[in-house]
């Protein structure tokens, strides 16, 4: 066999899966340590969306989402585009959303 031939084998042995500091992350997130941060992370975002759709709402735009995902839609109002209703809430009131274009 050749050196080449060797280190290709040696390569594809050490870089052909998950390494094992990333093995062992992941695992952690099964202990209960692990789930009990996980749902911290989890509540921290639903929290902060909450806050968003009740902030929309009292300002008597239509919202939606924000209930088992992180994730806030609004009817724009006076028939804005998403990247008007951006640049309104950036100019406005200093709050970068993103707007609904981006996903289609």
């Amino acid at each position: 066999l050749s050196l080449y031939q060797l280190w290709r084998r040696r390569w594809s042995t050490k870089a052909n899966s998950v390494s094992y500091p990333v093995q062992r992350g992941a695992e952690a997130l099964y202990t209960p340590q692990g789930r009990k941060q996980v749902q911290a992370l989890i509540d921290h975002y639903l929290d902060n969306a909450k806050i968003l759709r009740e902030a929309a709402a009292k300002t008597g735009m239509e919202a939606f989402g924000g209930v088992n995902a992180p994730y806030i839609w609004v009817k724009t109002p006076d028939g804005l585009t998403s990247w008007e209703m951006f640049d309104r809430m950036l100019r406005d009131i200093n709050v970068v959303v993103t707007p609904g274009s981006g996903f289609g």
